[in-house]
């Protein structure tokens, strides 16, 4: 998947989130106090997703242009290895802060099935630090047990989205609802291509709609938040 298309799509990608993330810091003073409370679990997922991203496409980009892979000075990876490797910890915090940040927009109580979202959250975070994960290597089998709980927390997320949509007037109820089928979209796509590569490389292709299915996500929070409606307000 490292090829002049993907790399030009990766880079639109990112040059979309930082305008984004850039937006949100820059309309978040003009929120009231408890709009901003809620808003500020978005403004830090939008900078996870950006800043995390950047590392792994940003150095997958270098390599294509460039055809070298260079060594980073981080537990003896490459570039790549640790741009896969921040990568696959700022996504974890993502998902978690989604959950703090719905918590608080729907005052929502802890549950036992919600524990289960952060108790995932720690699993995947310890999973990630096994050398079984070969960051620099060939997918292995560890790929599929690391996003086991990775999974987990984002159907959670999910969940709660499509339980509190139909409980808010349009047209919060229609972008929460989006929200939830893009990340479907991401979680069905991403699964394919952890499960699919170990049949054909082919399935790696399932990464494109995914980066589409994350850029619809960034845009749905910003707008939920920062591009804010009457409703919206009146949630917080």
């Amino acid at each position: 998947m490292n090829s002049w298309p993907v790399t030009a799509i990766n880079l639109t990608y990112l040059g979309i989130l930082w305008p984004l993330f850039i937006a949100a810091i820059i309309r978040i003073p003009h929120l009231s106090t408890g709009q901003r409370r809620t808003a500020l679990w978005v403004l830090v997922a939008l900078f996870l997703l950006a800043f995390g991203d950047s590392f792994h496409l940003i150095s997958q980009a270098y390599a294509t242009f460039t055809g070298v892979n260079p060594p980073s000075p981080f537990w003896g990876l490459t570039w790549i290895g640790f741009g896969r490797l921040a990568s696959s910890i700022t996504l974890t915090i993502f998902y978690l802060c989604l959950l703090f940040y719905c918590r608080r927009k729907f005052d929502l109580r802890w549950t036992r099935w919600l524990w289960l979202l952060p108790v995932s959250f720690a699993v995947r975070m310890v999973l990630l630090t096994f050398p079984q994960n070969h960051w620099d290597g060939e997918r292995t089998l560890w790929s599929i047990w690391r996003n086991i709980p990775f999974v987990i927390q984002g159907v959670g997320v999910m969940v709660i989205l499509f339980q509190q949509a139909p409980r808010h007037s349009f047209p919060l109820r229609r972008q929460l609802q989006a929200l939830a089928y893009a990340m479907l979209v991401s979680f069905a796509t991403y699964s394919g291509t952890v499960v699919g590569v170990f049949w054909h490389p082919a399935f790696g292709a399932l990464m494109l709609p995914k980066t589409i299915a994350y850029v619809v996500i960034a845009w749905l929070l910003y707008s939920i938040e920062f591009r804010r409606s009457d409703e919206n307000s009146s949630t917080d």
